[in-house]
């Protein structure tokens, strides 16, 4: 709720705001129907689309680990933001990012590759 409650937000305050959600969904996930499922789930209505950008081919990353798994793990996703952001920032520059998933050290990543962000 709080991922759809955000772009809600964005999106009242700036209709022309593109908004990107990376998820390790497939490529071929509908954008409309995501925004449908918001709606009947969280009961936000997301009235502009959103950009799905996926990374399904890194799900690795998130695989738990048998040794030092805090460690593993935040590195996994650091390496997950650091792709999300090598496929997306190319094209446009990313002025706001906002992580949902209690994944703090992305910030870390975003910082680097995005100072503007």
């Amino acid at each position: 709720r709080v991922l759809w409650k955000i772009v809600q937000s964005l999106q009242t305050s700036n209709p022309t705001v593109k908004v990107v959600i990376f998820s390790i969904d497939p490529p071929d996930t509908d954008e409309k129907k995501v925004r449908e499922e918001a709606q009947r789930r969280f009961d936000v209505t997301i009235s502009h689309p959103v950009y799905l950008v996926s990374l399904e081919d890194c799900r690795d990353y998130l695989n738990p680990r048998p040794f030092l798994s805090l460690v593993m793990e935040s590195w996994g996703t650091m390496q997950l933001a650091h792709a999300a952001f090598q496929r997306y920032s190319d094209a446009l520059p990313i002025d706001v990012y906002w992580d949902t998933t209690g994944c703090a050290f992305t910030f870390l990543v975003a910082r680097y590759m995005c100072p503007r962000a």
